[in-house]
């Protein structure tokens, strides 16, 4: 019932279960997909944002992204990120409840995606949140 711990948890916000501060991907739009390549695997979230100079969110680059830009780049390394990535990015409010992102999430169009880049009022990133971390706050388990 609402009062109980699966009512507390379908009552959870993507704050309380997002990943911020040190753990938020982020790389400059002038940054090279290298460096881009060692945020995305060193932060272990399958992506990146890409801010501008002001720290606004201006795109990002997902995993399934550096298979697409390397089938049209093959100097992908030495690549702007600012040329390749995805511009106006999903993203989600703090406040928002973590069954609202994850309902985002499975029914993107045109398809699911794994991840919604948490927004402040400022248009900067202050977080990530994964469908594991949506699934595992909700009771469910991610399928393997």
């Amino acid at each position: 019932h609402p009062g109980g711990s699966l009512g507390r948890r379908l009552l959870l916000k993507v704050r309380d279960v997002m990943h911020s501060g040190d753990e938020l991907p982020a790389v400059s739009t002038d940054a090279l997909m290298r460096e881009a390549i060692v945020e995305i695997v060193g932060k272990r979230l399958g992506m990146t944002t890409v801010v501008d100079d002001g720290g606004r969110l201006v795109g990002m680059i997902a995993d399934g992204d550096l298979k697409r830009i390397l089938l049209k780049r093959p100097d992908m390394l030495d690549v702007r990120v600012g040329d390749v990535m995805t511009k106006e990015p999903s993203t989600i409010g703090e406040d928002e409840l973590v069954a609202a992102a994850l309902s985002r999430m499975e029914n993107h169009a045109p398809g699911p995606i794994t991840s919604l880049i948490v927004i402040g009022y400022d248009q900067k990133p202050v977080g990530v949140i994964h469908i594991h971390d949506c699934l595992k706050a909700v009771g469910q388990r991610a399928a393997a």
